[in-house]
């Protein structure tokens, strides 16, 4: 019992307890919990028994009931995927003839198995009509040979750049095999699809010896047996210079049977000139006809220049 306090005063008053009283209409958590189960025992019973009165319905509902999901959830094949899927013939099964200025073109697709000149044949168009650039280290190649591949049969850097040896860092002069080998990093490389070889990128060197076309006021160096042409080619800025004396052997008198060279007058002389710089020497006496007495192998005092010179001066008389 609670007691409270009247105000003002010392005493407890008695006060009676509250009591809460709640009355439930509704059953209790386990009851409620039976009866679904019940229900659900009955539908269960229910499907069941149906299915068992109309099997064939049934399944025909669970496999239309399958396929729907499958395709609900399968990802949706778009036209492209489809058309990629198709196996296309290849135009080099194309036995029309193509018309005039047109070439047909074997690596693209017929429509299926259609194939047609519109589709197969592109303008024959070769590397000789190629106006573009090319990447570094490649060069253009206007062989008319090479047939351009590029859409429609155009000309593109695929079908005309050429790669060089330069663009291959593989290959360098360590790999030049022969003391008179050198590296050419101009050359074109030739392998499958462009791969550069040795063979492409190592080169025999070549020397001015075999230069004859210095301009006017130059003349041939000295070395010219030696000094090597960049990239094999031989040209006045290396085999030539600037001619310091006007004595070279244009004037020249070889000594008989000797001949003056073909080029005579851009070959310098330095000091003096010689036979061995102006002249040509003959044949060897066996390998020419009419070799006469004085080339045969026993000339004695004929092959002397002055004895020749008397033989001369004496015939004169």
């Amino acid at each position: 019992m609670k007691y409270k306090k009247i105000l003002g005063g010392s005493d407890n008053i008695p006060q009676p307890m509250k009591q809460n009283n709640v009355t439930s209409t509704s059953g209790s958590i386990s009851s409620s919990i039976k009866k679904s189960m019940t229900e659900f025992k009955n539908m269960y019973t229910k499907i069941i028994e149906f299915i068992k009165n109309n099997f064939i319905f049934s399944l025909l509902v669970c496999i239309l009931l399958s396929i729907y999901i499958s395709l609900f959830l399968t990802d949706t094949v778009t036209q492209a995927e489809l058309d990629a899927a198709v196996v296309n013939k290849k135009c080099s099964e194309l036995t029309d003839t193509c018309p005039f200025g047109k070439r047909k073109d074997e690596t693209l697709d017929c429509d299926g198995d259609n194939c047609t000149t519109d589709k197969c044949c592109v303008d024959n168009n070769n590397c000789s009509s190629y106006t573009g650039t090319c990447p570094a280290n490649y060069v253009i190649t206007t062989d008319s040979t090479v047939q351009c591949t590029g859409d429609n049969g155009s000309c593109t850097q695929d079908s005309c750049c050429k790669k060089t040896c330069d663009a291959e860092p593989t290959i360098t002069q360590a790999d030049c095999s022969g003391a008179d080998t050198e590296y050419r990093g101009a050359s074109v490389c030739t392998g499958t699809n462009n791969a550069c070889q040795e063979s492409d990128c190592c080169h025999p060197r070549v020397y001015c010896d075999t230069f004859t076309s210095c301009p006017t006021g130059q003349m041939l160096k000295s070395d010219t047996s030696s000094t090597v042409c960049p990239n094999g080619v031989c040209d006045a800025s290396t085999c030539c210079q600037d001619s310091d004396s006007s004595l070279d052997c244009s004037d020249y008198q070889c000594t008989a049977p000797n001949t003056l060279k073909s080029n005579p007058d851009i070959i310098e002389c330095g000091d003096s000139c010689t036979d061995s710089l102006c002249c040509d020497t003959p044949n060897s006496p066996n390998n020419g006809p009419n070799n006469g007495p004085n080339n045969g192998p026993n000339n004695g005092p004929n092959n002397d220049p002055a004895d020749v010179k008397e033989i001369n001066k004496n015939l004169l008389v």
